[in-house]
């Protein structure tokens, strides 16, 4: 097995070893493009460039700081999630509901439609967090680890 990770360190494309490859890049859920100083593609055309298309890929792992809540929707919407037996993300939200919840909750909805279930959570507490619930003042976190199945790849 070869790991290609994509990341947005600021070092060019590495080598690390014959089964690890960093790839100076960022991902979001638009076509090609820059955001700032970063080269940005989506998750199909990642996957296209590293010829992974139509492969099973077992983890993609990912926590880019809010983009998340565009990427999801683009990958469950192009189909890409269909070879993918886990996905693992940090999201990024406020702990107090506002108008992009709804999306937020869609989005999450569209990767239970392709059979991904949530198999692990925790608060990610780095950063800023906790902050207070606006409701009840306690303190909770904006930040959460998540860790999805997906249950297509289950024997039945």
């Amino acid at each position: 097995m070869t790991s290609s990770l994509v990341t947005s360190i600021g070092k060019p494309d590495q080598k690390r070893s014959d089964k690890i490859t960093f790839h100076n890049l960022g991902l979001w859920g638009k076509p090609a493009g820059k955001q700032g100083k970063w080269n940005m593609l989506n998750l199909k055309e990642i996957m296209d460039m590293l010829g992974h298309t139509g492969k099973t890929i077992d983890i993609i792992k990912m926590d880019i700081e809010f983009s998340e809540w565009e990427a999801i929707p683009d990958m469950v919407a192009s189909g890409v999630l269909k070879n993918v037996r886990q996905l693992n993300f940090e999201f990024h939200s406020s702990p107090n509901p506002d108008e992009s919840f709804r999306s937020k909750m869609t989005a999450l909805r569209g990767l239970s439609d392709q059979g991904f279930r949530l198999f692990w959570s925790h608060p990610n507490i780095k950063g800023g967090n906790p902050t207070p619930f606006s409701v009840t003042g306690r303190q909770v976190s904006s930040c959460y680890e998540n860790s999805f199945l997906n249950t297509n790849f289950i024997k039945k």
